[in-house]
Order: C-alpha cells, then sequence, then structure tokens
C-alpha cells in the first residue's frame, strides 16, 4: 500500500470514501469494525476491520503508523513449526508436506539478504550492487559459495513443532496505532495444515521495490500471492546480537494477455 502523505502525494486529503448501506450514505470509517451483518459502528471491541468495510486508503496514508505481527504457535506467536535451509535447498516438498516454492525458498532469502541488507555483511565480500539495476538481475549476482557463506549466518529458532532457521507462520496480522481492528492475510499452503478447512495462500497487492516516488493506482501496484510466512535470525558484521526479519515470500501474478484467437501470448 502507499503511504500517501510520507510520499508526498498532496491531493491526499481530498480523498471522501463514502459507503451506501439501505440507501443511506455513510463516510467510510479506517476504525470501523464489523460483527454483526448490517450493522455500521459497534462500540465493543471485537470480530475483524476487513478490508472491503473500512477505509484501508486511509489506514495506509502514513507508513509509520502501520504495525504488524505475525501469529502462529501459540500465545508466545514462536511460529507453528520450523524448517532449516538445507531442507528447502533442492526439494519442492517437506515433513509438512509439498509446496514447489520450498525450492527457491533459500536462494531468495540469500538474495533479499544481499539486495537489502549487504553492506552488514561486508565480511563475506559481496558483489557490489550497482545504482542502476535497470538493466541487470540482481539475483543472478551471487554464486552458489556466497549464498551458502550467507545462509550460513541464520541461526537456529525454536517453534511449536522443532526448531529451524525459518519459523513458519499462517497469519499476518495489520494493525494500525490510531486506528482500531486488524486486517489478516493468511497463508496455509501445506495439504495437512489447513485454516478453517481450507488451503489458504491470499492475494495482495504490494508496493514495488525500488521506486523512490510512487503514486498508488491499478498500474503502479504489484499483484501477488503469499506462498510463505516465516521469520529468520541472522548474524551480521555490525552487531553482536542477531537480528530477527519477518518475512513474506510472495509470487507475481503476471498479466495475462490474449492474441487474436484467444489463446495465451507466451513471452
Amino acid at each position: 500500500m502507499a503511504a500517501r502523505i510520507d510520499d508526498k502525494d498532496s491531493d491526499c486529503e481530498n480523498d471522501d470514501w463514502q459507503e451506501e448501506s439501505g440507501g443511506v450514505t455513510y463516510p467510510l470509517r479506517a476504525d470501523r469494525w464489523w460483527t454483526t451483518a448490517g450493522v455500521l459502528d459497534q462500540e465493543h471491541e471485537s470480530g475483524r476491520c476487513l478490508g472491503i468495510r473500512c477505509n484501508i486508503w486511509v489506514r495506509a496514508r502514513r507508513r509509520r503508523d502501520i504495525i504488524h505481527q505475525l501469529r502462529g504457535g501459540g500465545a508466545h506467536s514462536l511460529g507453528w513449526g520450523a524448517l532449516t535451509w538445507t531442507e528447502t535447498s533442492s526439494r519442492g516438498e517437506c515433513r509438512f508436506g509439498p509446496h514447489p516454492v520450498l525450492r527457491h525458498l533459500s536462494k531468495k532469502v540469500a538474495n533479499f539478504l544481499h539486495e537489502y541488507h549487504g553492506d552488514q555483511f561486508d565480511s563475506i565480500a559481496l558483489p557490489l550492487l550497482p545504482s542502476d539495476r535497470s538493466a541487470l538481475d540482481v539475483h543472478s549476482m551471487l554464486g552458489p559459495v556466497e549464498i551458502a557463506l550467507l545462509l550460513r549466518r541464520l541461526y537456529l529458532q525454536p517453534a511449536m513443532k522443532d526448531t529451524g532457521h525459518f519459523r513458519l507462520f499462517g497469519t499476518l496480522q495489520i494493525g494500525h496505532t490510531i486506528y482500531p481492528g486488524f486486517q489478516r492475510v493468511q497463508c496455509w499452503p501445506f495439504p495437512e495444515l489447513r485454516y478453517y478447512g481450507s488451503n489458504r495462500e491470499d492475494l495482495v497487492f504490494i508496493r514495488p521495490p525500488g521506486v523512490d516516488a510512487f503514486v498508488l493506482s491499478p498500474e503502479s501496484v504489484w499483484y501477488c500471492r503469499v506462498r510463505l510466512l516465516f521469520t529468520l535470525s541472522v548474524k551480521v558484521d555490525t552487531g553482536k546480537d542477531p537480528v530477527e526479519m519477518q518475512c513474506a515470500f510472495v509470487s507475481v501474478c503476471e498479466e495475462i494477455i490474449l492474441d487474436e484467437s484467444g489463446e495465451i501470448q507466451i513471452s
């Protein structure tokens, strides 16, 4: 989501979002909680702050006011399970069941650490990232040795089931420092581990990385499916204590282009 004030969108204060119910128009509020169909406002703090029923645009205006937490694994949210990076390095399955993206997880984590936190691993001598990355695939810069060195910086973490480098979660809870209520993104990809009887990998849209001036529109966001929610703990050069990072592994939904006969064009 765009944080419109932080990104200097001067027109954001003129938004006038409305909701019609029973022939009457009401302001679409950012703090609305819904637990009963047809009830616009409820005083008690229960229920969910659903995206289609509250003004998520206002909630996302200031990025610094948005808070989030990964949930799962008991009252302390330790994660419901854990995997080591060696378990995910070559196969699209694990002891929790098949999940094709697992074979890419370890390399993606190494690429993430290089691209966004590379200055904290000077002792590994990672390739320098160019200032202009438009003509270069930065995810092809690391070799097998550099990937392994980064992954060996990961700490084992305890979860409800087992111990591993990646603690797994089922829910991303998005809240706000001003408005009550939470939006929840679910990710339960393993066939035998279901959320109320279903395997969910929720669809989201995100702000693309590396964009300095951003204005929210249907054309400026990436549409993605959440494939895995996890945390990792990594040793960096710049401090004694490990750094914990909360992560979402997403796959980007590509635009479907049809030819004149109605067949999908393969680019």
